[in-house]
């Protein structure tokens, strides 16, 4: 299932630092991004709706947005359970995504990897 772009439409990974109305996150590609939460962001975790002071360093973070001046600014914050985060990083190891920060699953050799696009398949 594709997202859109890593960095660009959605980031996700750990909360490094917490700046209100920051959040340093280090992805899975090993690069740290700030994102800058407004009065519109919505923060989630689980069914339950939160606060930016609910949001702990070490945390994993889905969030959904767009670059606006240099700037990720989210319209949605999922904070995930390790249980979820844990299915991320087995699912970036199953399909030769980057491998989340502190992952010891190694990603699957493989000569071929399907398309992005299930439409681009050969028929």
């Amino acid at each position: 299932m594709q997202m859109g772009t890593l960095g660009k439409n959605y980031v996700v990974g750990e909360v490094k630092a917490i700046d209100a109305p920051k959040l340093t996150v280090f992805r899975p590609d090993h690069v740290t991004q700030i994102l800058e939460l407004n009065e519109e962001t919505s923060l989630r975790k689980g069914r339950e709706s939160i606060t930016m002071a609910d949001i702990q360093v070490g945390d994993h973070v889905l969030a959904r947005g767009a670059t606006q001046n240099n700037v990720f600014v989210p319209k949605g914050v999922m904070v995930m359970n390790p249980e979820l985060w844990k299915q991320m990083q087995e699912m970036n190891a199953q399909f030769g995504g980057p491998r989340p920060a502190g992952s010891t699953t190694a990603a699957p050799k493989s000569e071929k990897q399907p398309p992005a696009n299930p439409q681009e398949r050969p028929r």
